[in-house]
């Protein structure tokens, strides 16, 4: 029988507002949130990233030609992250500009604000680097 230790909780959840299934844990922050929103072909994707401290969450919102909406959610926990890279994708006769993190969940796409990826993948790599380092102690 394994012997699973939690950390205390140091403060109070927040119910915060993020656009996806997955909640914000307890001691869990929000860094920072972005949204994107792509139009093709009569179709609408809208991609919500959010980055806390120990997650990254992804929600792909999708409404068709007929207004029928779908999502997929994502959790990725930042110490499961061993690949990050930036890479322009054509599609739709666009070429646009989208981050793919890989490790032991696949390979997941974050479609954020350009301006906004360079800050992002720092932020991200920072933070991955701080919870293996923290894990290996």
């Amino acid at each position: 029988m394994s012997k699973v230790n939690s950390a205390p909780i140091k403060k109070q959840p927040v119910n915060q507002d993020v656009y996806n299934t997955f909640p914000v844990m307890g001691n869990e922050e929000v860094l920072y949130e972005y949204t994107q929103e792509n139009k093709f072909c009569g179709c609408t994707d809208i991609y919500y990233t959010t980055l806390t401290d120990a997650r990254v969450l992804i929600r792909i919102d999708t409404t068709t030609c007929c207004n029928q909406q779908d999502y997929t959610d994502a959790s990725l926990f930042l110490r499961d992250i061993a690949v990050i890279r930036q890479f322009r994708e054509s599609r739709c006769c666009r070429k646009s500009k989208i981050i793919e993190l890989r490790g032991i969940f696949g390979s997941k796409i974050l479609r954020i604000p350009e301006n906004d990826m360079n800050d992002l993948q720092m932020e991200i790599s920072t933070r991955v680097g701080n919870h293996k380092l923290i894990s290996h102690h």
